[in-house]
């Protein structure tokens, strides 16, 4: 469930059933796929709506996860990176043909082939 589908005059009280549906999702997505925790946040007009742990952060010891429990980013970064420069480019910012070169003069690479 997306929340542009819900009415713009609803308030953040307005929301139960909705977050409740979400919720009820992502916890049969997480055991479905065999992920043991993760930390949910829904935020509407800059105010925190929802904040939830859900599943464990430990399975030995049976520590639940909370909405501070940190976790380890790994490689989202790099799907960060790609979504901002696909946005770039829709903006007319940059050319997915630009060499790292235009932006980053001192860019070098270890073939001497590259541009």
């Amino acid at each position: 469930m997306h929340f542009s589908s819900l009415p713009s005059h609803q308030t953040a009280t307005d929301y139960t059933s909705a977050l409740a549906a979400i919720e009820k999702s992502l916890e049969e997505k997480r055991k479905e796929f065999g992920i043991p925790g993760m930390s949910l946040v829904i935020v509407k007009d800059d105010k925190v709506i929802y904040l939830k742990g859900l599943g464990v952060k430990d399975f030995e010891k049976n520590i639940p996860v909370t909405p501070d429990t940190r976790f380890a980013i790994g490689s989202a970064t790099k799907a960060f990176t790609a979504m901002l420069a696909a946005m770039s480019v829709d903006e007319g910012k940059l050319s997915l043909d630009d060499s790292p070169k235009k932006f980053l003069p001192y860019f070098t690479l270890r073939d001497p082939d590259s541009p």
